[in-house]
């Protein structure tokens, strides 16, 4: 049975959420930020070959670097990012009106008239910085990802430096399932800017949704060498290792999460899913109790409950624990009566033993 949960990386500094991996498996726990649209699944993506974890859209994000006008950006970037804004080339005043009408349309969510304003600003302007990347944002905010592509590739040529431009077409690559051309802006971004946490974390889920699973924990690692406090990433690294059958190298990342994310219920139900893998079933109780203080409404926390009670009863007779495993298995029936596995034991489990 699987009890990993999908958690998706909250990424910092990000203004505009929009699912790119469209179909991928998520590679972090639960969501901290709402789930995006979904989208069809691309034909030509690659199927990751995990077997510990269900296949989840996964949300990412998308940094969208505002033009020269005075919109308010929602989200303000943390300190120890680095400074992204590109620099401004003079624009002529019809383009500079132009561009205001395009942020305000943006800012209203009118992705249609944005995209018009500032189509019009780029050919009255064409070698605006901003003006260009105020046509990309738009475009990406009306998920035009094909288009958005040559708008930032024409950027970049301007201005080669421009972290946020690879970021975003990154983004808009992988969506258009080019997952090659994505991971190679990704490493020239990283190139750029190697602490750019971001971009690698977004690398390092696009590795593990290939099963490219080493490059993917190569990845997690750099990220936890470079912030330690990124909880995100030891959350994937433990996935990364429990997909390649180290359960105790997983405890670990995991132990680091709940040390960082203490509240975090799916990184407690993600140790004990180890520890249990690990055969720790202490640990994996501990774990598990954890969580559903946290929880309490969780089917697959209490299933995992009964499984491990069930384990102790049957390695040392101890009735009390065939007991615990059947209010478990019960009470995860409670929340999610669609569980045959489940309603099965409890018919073999909830009878006096003489009975079995």
């Amino acid at each position: 049975m699987r009890y990993f949960k999908p958690i998706a990386a909250s990424l910092a500094g990000a203004v505009l959420a929009l699912a790119i991996l469209a179909g991928l498996r998520a590679t972090l726990l639960r969501p901290s930020v709402p789930a995006a649209r979904p989208t069809s699944k691309p034909a030509s993506q690659p199927t990751s070959k995990s077997t510990t974890q269900p296949t989840k859209q996964t949300p990412t994000q998308v940094v969208c670097e505002p033009t020269s006008k005075p919109t308010p950006k929602p989200t303000s970037k943390p300190a120890s990012q680095p400074t992204l804004r590109p620099t401004s080339v003079p624009a002529a005043p019809l383009a500079r009106e132009q561009m205001l009408a395009g942020d305000q349309a943006l800012a209203r969510g009118d992705t249609a008239k944005a995209i018009r304003m500032f189509a019009l600003a780029v050919k009255s302007s064409p070698k605006n910085p901003d003006a260009l990347q105020g046509l990309a944002m738009a475009m990406l905010a009306a998920e035009q990802f094909h288009e958005a592509i040559p708008v930032y590739r024409k950027l970049l040529k301007i201005q080669p430096d421009n972290a946020t431009a690879r970021f975003n077409l990154a983004l808009a690559l992988a969506r258009e399932a080019k997952f090659l051309e994505a991971q190679k802006v990704y490493h020239d971004l990283l190139e750029l800017r190697p602490g750019f946490i971001q971009a690698r974390a977004n690398l390092a889920m696009m590795y593990q949704t290939q099963a490219k699973l080493t490059a993917a924990g190569r990845q997690w690692r750099e990220i936890i060498s470079r912030q330690p406090s990124y909880a995100a990433a030891h959350l994937g690294l433990g996935e990364v290792l429990m997909d390649l059958n180290d359960p105790r190298g997983a405890m670990q990342a995991f132990v680091a999460a709940t040390k960082l994310q203490p509240r975090n219920a799916s990184a407690w139900l993600n140790l004990a899913a180890a520890a249990k893998s690990a055969g720790s079933g202490g640990r994996a109780m501990f774990a598990l109790r954890k969580s559903l203080a946290l929880a309490p409404h969780d089917a697959e926390a209490w299933a995992m409950l009964g499984d491990i009670s069930l384990e102790i009863y049957r390695a040392k007779g101890d009735r009390p624990r065939a007991i615990e495993a059947v209010q478990a298995w019960k009470r995860s029936l409670e929340i999610d009566p669609n569980q045959p596995r489940l309603t099965k034991l409890v018919r073999i489990y909830d009878r006096p033993a003489k009975d079995r």
